[in-house]
């Protein structure tokens, strides 16, 4: 792909559209922090990724940024809520305080009867609505969200979608970045970028 020259503000929701291959997927990795652009840098909060040591990056990286893709992965020995928590778990956050997060999270996302259900018992639209309830449990930072609506019907895809963009847009401490290939969901935005047609500066 080509140079991209690309900010996204807290509390704003820029999608990412244009063809296979033109770079949605990639923007997104170098955020992640599993890849290095050839050229130029990536910042984040103040902070140029390639500029830090390997294991400050991912310290950074975990305690400032979530994921949400396209197919969920959640781990299926435990229940939902212990899912939702496990982020903050990971940040040492206390196990009672992570649980009670997780259930706000899971409230604010319209799934809390699930608490306690297994993932097996679960559809395809509940399961993407769990991991976005994970995505959000994190009180700040940034969403990098890839294709998360694939999957799905129309009708949970439009779900989801508002659930996303509107936890986001409320939260002045969190941002979003959504590649997709589903205009109706990129228009429900504050912004859209479309790789396929760079300017040179976006």
């Amino acid at each position: 792909m080509g140079p991209v020259d690309l900010s996204v503000g807290w509390g704003e929701a820029v999608a990412l559209i244009g063809p296979s291959g033109s770079g949605k997927t990639s923007i997104l990795r170098v955020l992640r922090g599993e890849m290095v652009p050839s050229h130029g840098w990536a910042r984040l909060s103040g902070i140029e990724l390639s500029r830090i040591r390997l294991t400050q990056r991912s310290e950074f990286l975990r305690h400032s940024v979530s994921c949400l893709d396209q197919r969920p992965v959640l781990l299926p020995e435990l229940d939902v809520v212990e899912n939702v928590a496990l982020p903050l778990l990971l940040n040492r956050v206390a196990e009672r305080d992570a649980l009670e997060q997780a259930r706000v999270a899971l409230f604010e996302t319209g799934i809390d009867a699930l608490v306690s259900r297994d993932l097996s018992t679960l559809s395809g639209g509940q399961l993407q609505r769990v991991a976005l309830a994970r995505a959000l449990v994190k009180p700040s930072g940034l969403l990098l969200a890839d294709e998360p609506t694939a999957s799905l019907d129309r009708k949970n895809a439009d779900r989801v979608a508002k659930l996303l963009i509107g936890q986001v847009c409320s939260n002045p401490c969190r941002a979003l970045l959504l590649a997709t290939h589903d205009l109706k969901i990129a228009q429900m935005c504050d912004r859209v970028v479309d790789l396929g047609e760079l300017a040179p500066s976006i």
